[in-house]
């Protein structure tokens, strides 16, 4: 069966919600569907309840879905509410989410049981149908300063492999899940805005240790030589992906 097909892609589909559940909304696991309570939007132009994410997460509670209006949301903020939903407000109006320096979104949702699947799952973070991107200012000054020591070492400086990168919690990245987990619809993950001769790797996705992340639907794209973008996952507990681009 070619891996392509689209019988191949029913059959993992299918494999995966008979392990976790329906991905139209099972009875339990990542996939479950859920009631969302309260609602909070968020535009940049006033015209919402807020103007920016964070003050949206400061105001969620478990069960809220945070809306976001058409346009580009920047942000750097760490979710620690679990249980909630961002997405945009308009299924055909597109809703940009932006970082500069460290991790564009970071998620720290504490655990009493980080191996427990379906506390996880409670508490899970969803992110869908959102473009999440980093512009890379803070990813390109530290290359540089890498370089200018030794120039003619670096003028054609070699690709990094993921082993050698400084994973930390602060790193550069568009999302760094640090404890609980997060399920990932739709979403597009992009880094094209980095320089095209910047060839040191630069992952899109981070999630540390006995965290959960689900990806069902994404695209991971790099910049022009498509080098920059990846995804690690350190020792964590659940790993999901299903047909998902990179």
């Amino acid at each position: 069966m070619p891996a392509g097909s689209a019988e191949m892609q029913a059959w993992k589909i299918k494999s995966v919600e008979e392990k976790y559940g329906s991905m139209n909304g099972g009875k339990s696991g990542p996939f479950e569907k859920r009631k969302f309570i309260k609602k909070i939007v968020v535009d940049v132009e006033g015209y919402g309840d807020v103007q920016t994410i964070e003050e949206a997460l400061q105001l969620a509670t478990e069960g809220t879905v945070i809306k976001l209006c058409e346009g580009v949301h920047f942000c750097k903020s760490t979710i620690r509410t679990g249980g909630i939903k961002i997405e945009p407000y308009s299924k055909d109006k597109p809703a940009y989410i932006l970082g500069d320096e460290g991790p564009t979104i970071k998620i720290d949702v504490k655990m009493d049981n980080p191996q427990d699947e379906e506390e996880a799952s409670r508490k899970q973070v969803i992110l869908k149908r959102l473009v999440l991107t980093h512009n890379g200012e803070a990813i390109v000054k530290h290359f540089k300063e890498m370089c200018l020591p030794s120039m003619k070492i670096y003028n054609k400086p070699k690709m990094r492999v993921i082993s050698d990168m400084k994973i930390d919690p602060n790193m550069n990245t568009v999302l760094l899940v640090e404890s609980g987990g997060v399920l990932l619809r739709n979403c597009l993950f992009t880094l094209r805005s980095l320089p095209k001769n910047l060839t040191r790797q630069v992952p899109a996705l981070v999630a540390l240790p006995d965290t959960h992340v689900s990806m069902i639907n994404c695209e991971f794209v790099g910049n022009s030589g498509n080098l920059t973008t990846a995804c690690v996952f350190l020792n964590a507990a659940t790993v999901i992906i299903s047909i998902c681009t990179f």
